[in-house]
């Protein structure tokens, strides 16, 4: 596309750029209305996002805590909107679910336009940017873990739409507008700054951009993600060493990580994106996305090969970059048909094309779309429990539940880590997770109090640690829990 290498320099021109696509306002505007409309069902923030709030207060405080181990890790760009959000008190949480549900959904309208953008609309033809975009939020929405991510408001749906909004400014002639988006998604993703740093290289070079303008763009990466830790934690590095210790733990291998990313009927996405590839073979624009997003899949198997930790999360990213490349293949392939009325070459093949096209697309549908009534119903069930631990802890107040020791949860709920810790005003360090049973065995200045659905009471090793019940409320018991080689701490009720 010649668009692709028409440059604009200058400021980012917001104003102007809204003049000309009134329905930018009008469309945040409904994609916030329907998010907040969303948090009528029982709706909650899981690890990493309840860590985003819990910092966002903090820094609102000036008391910064990032010190705590394992997740949630520490991401400037979540808290840089949780922050000024704080000031609103207790209604942080849905507020933030709301932010990142609306970004999510601006993604989705994205992708409609890139695909269509992408393939333009023939004259008479309208109905193929409509199926490149219909496919193209199909397979961003079905995609592994994009709705389980929007659904507990973690960032890749929301950096997926800058990603999206990157692309199209890029194919529109901005220079600056697109490296801006991209380094807002580089402060939640750190994968993201190798393409940031070649299309920096790539904007200088050119010319677009001048050095010290690209410099300064992206200066806020390496200021907002490390100092934030060098201040919560006094380890600038903290984060990265919390990784590391993450993906020993985890063991997730190359292999799974990429089955659980392309099963389930996503390999059709793959396919779509190469079809469109081959029906357009003269579209550069095609071909420089495709390959950007197999060298980042690429990149990211050698980070992960080189014991980077490992979650088909980070894969979200490109695997939805591909997914608008499948919606343009399966426009492209409708495309074909429409003109092998004009012309008569190669019918056989537009004909497979078409053929391979719709197979796909109801592959996807059909595989991907079974996974759906479990992932909203497990984020219901998820909601429901938090919401009544959090109701529990409000209900006992900090002192009564501290009375007896510090606050620790079993280890298959410590998603709910955070969420406690800001129920109760304190902390991320302040609850800890019960995994493994020896890990409180002479670590515990002092017994901890363990909150566990009532019916499951913890069973530690007797040789490691005590538990004993020392109350309830609601659905929940109240165990003390403390370490076998101590003296028997004195009697306390919850």
């Amino acid at each position: 596309m010649s668009s692709l290498t028409a440059p604009r320099r200058g400021a980012l021109s917001l104003p102007s750029s809204l003049r000309a696509h009134p329905w930018t306002v009008g469309l945040v505007v409904a994609c916030l209305a329907l998010a907040a409309l969303s948090l009528v069902t029982p709706s909650v923030p899981t690890t990493d996002p309840w860590g985003w709030i819990v910092w966002g207060r903090e820094v609102a405080h000036l008391d910064l805590d990032t010190s705590s181990g394992g997740s949630p890790s520490w991401k400037p760009l979540p808290v840089l909107l949780t922050t000024p959000l704080s000031v609103l008190g207790d209604a942080l949480p849905e507020l933030w679910l709301t932010a990142a549900r609306a970004g999510g959904l601006i993604g989705l309208v994205l992708a409609v336009v890139l695909a269509g953008r992408l393939l333009g609309c023939p004259r008479g033809a309208v109905a193929v940017p409509v199926t490149a975009g219909g496919a193209a939020v199909l397979g961003v929405a079905l995609s592994t873990g994009w709705l389980r991510s929007l659904l507990h408001g973690y960032s890749e749906p929301v950096v997926l739409a800058l990603l999206f909004g990157a692309v199209l400014a890029h194919v529109g002639g901005r220079r600056t507008l697109p490296l801006v988006l991209l380094v807002l998604g580089g402060l939640a993703r750190p994968e993201l700054w190798a393409v940031i740093g070649l299309y920096g290289l790539w904007v200088w070079r050119s010319g677009a951009l001048s050095f010290t303008r690209t410099l300064l763009l992206v200066l806020p990466i390496p200021v907002l993600w490390f100092g934030g830790d060098l201040w919560g934690a006094g380890d600038a590095l903290h984060g990265s060493s919390e990784a590391a210790s993450i993906a020993n733990l985890r063991k997730i291998t190359l292999g799974s990580m990429l089955s659980e990313t392309f099963g389930g009927g996503m390999l059709a996405v793959p396919v779509l994106a190469l079809l469109g590839v081959a029906l357009r073979p003269q579209d550069r624009t095609l071909r420089l996305l495709a390959g950007a997003c197999a060298g980042y899949i690429g990149y990211l198997c050698l980070l992960v090969a080189l014991g980077y930790p490992s979650t088909s999360r980070f894969l979200e990213l490109p695997v939805g970059m591909m997914c608008v490349l499948a919606g343009a293949g399966a426009g492209a392939a409708l495309q074909a048909a429409l003109e092998r009325g004009r012309r008569a070459r190669q019918p056989r093949y537009v004909a497979a094309a078409v053929l391979l096209a719709a197979a796909c697309v109801a592959v996807l549908g059909i595989a991907r779309g079974s996974t759906v009534p479990n992932t909203v119903s497990g984020a219901h069930e998820r909601a429901v429990l938090q919401l009544d631990l959090r109701a529990t802890v409000a209900k006992l107040g900090r002192e009564r539940l501290m009375r007896c020791g510090d606050p620790i949860l079993p280890a298959d709920l410590h998603w709910n880590e955070a969420a406690v810790a800001f129920t109760i005003d304190d902390h991320l360090s302040s609850v800890r997770r019960a995994l493994p049973w020896n890990a409180l065995d002479g670590e515990l200045a002092r017994p901890a109090v363990m909150l566990a659905p009532l019916g499951t009471p913890p069973e530690p090793k007797p040789w490691l640690a005590r538990a004993e019940a020392i109350g309830r409320s609601g659905k929940w018991g109240l165990y003390r829990i403390s370490p076998s080689t101590a003296a028997p701490p004195p009697p306390c009720r919850a």
